[in-house]
């Protein structure tokens, strides 16, 4: 009952704003970096169980497979690179990994905004029928 879209957007620009904050705090409070890396966590969190069900409605039926696929592909190298930028704190500034991942989720947030819109709309079962129609 809420918009794909407009969850999503809020769910990464959560988890962008908490460990933006979260990474500019961590030498000096460590409590309310805490909490902001906890609201971080839950942001990602619930932006990935909405992602999963955003992503089938995006494809049509023909390719969802192969799109699902895809972006299943990229998830995990998604996975691979992560321990590797938390491992940057080490080597560089201590706060960096977190910034970095902040600035990823307001960017995700930034690309959610121009996908369409698929809640209460009559998903395409073809790729004709999303050329012929603005689901927007």
């Amino acid at each position: 009952s809420f918009s794909r879209r407009k969850s999503l957007m809020f769910f990464y620009s959560l988890t962008g704003v908490a460990c933006i904050i979260a990474g500019s705090l961590k030498n000096e409070s460590t409590n309310s970096a805490l909490i902001l890396a906890l609201i971080g966590k839950f942001g990602i969190s619930a932006a990935f169980v909405t992602i999963d069900l955003y992503t089938v409605e995006l494809f049509p039926t023909v390719v969802r497979t192969l799109g699902m696929g895809t972006c299943i592909f990229w998830s995990r190298v998604g996975g691979m690179i992560a321990p590797q930028i938390l491992l940057l704190g080490g080597v560089s500034i201590n706060i960096l990994p977190t910034i970095i991942i902040g600035v990823m989720a307001l960017l995700a947030a930034l690309d959610v905004y121009f996908l369409p819109e698929t809640f209460g709309k009559l998903l395409p079962n073809t790729i004709e029928e999303i050329e012929k129609t603005d689901i927007n």
